[in-house]
């Protein structure tokens, strides 16, 4: 396996909130937090992607109590609600 990766990213709790914000806003996915880590990634700059990518989200195993952080999160910088 490990000639398959390429690239390991460490993310804190904190950096997994905006990218759940524009799965939300822009997409209209609703994913846990654990789901949405490789947005959280590329959002981050922690993985840069080259040509097109493609990220699996999976999960919607949300508490009301953390979507209500989600929805306090500000979308990063550069990124504009549809």
């Amino acid at each position: 396996m490990a000639s398959k990766v390429h690239t390991l990213a460490r993310l804190s709790e904190d950096a997994l909130l905006p990218a759940l914000r524009v799965l939300l806003e822009l997409d209209r996915v609703l994913a846990e937090p654990s789901g949405a880590a490789g947005v959280a990634a590329l959002l981050s700059g922690q993985v840069r992607g080259h040509g097109p990518v493609v990220v699996v989200v999976t999960g919607a195993n949300v508490t009301m109590a953390h979507l209500a952080q989600v929805l306090d999160t500000p979308l990063p910088a550069g990124l504009a609600g549809g």
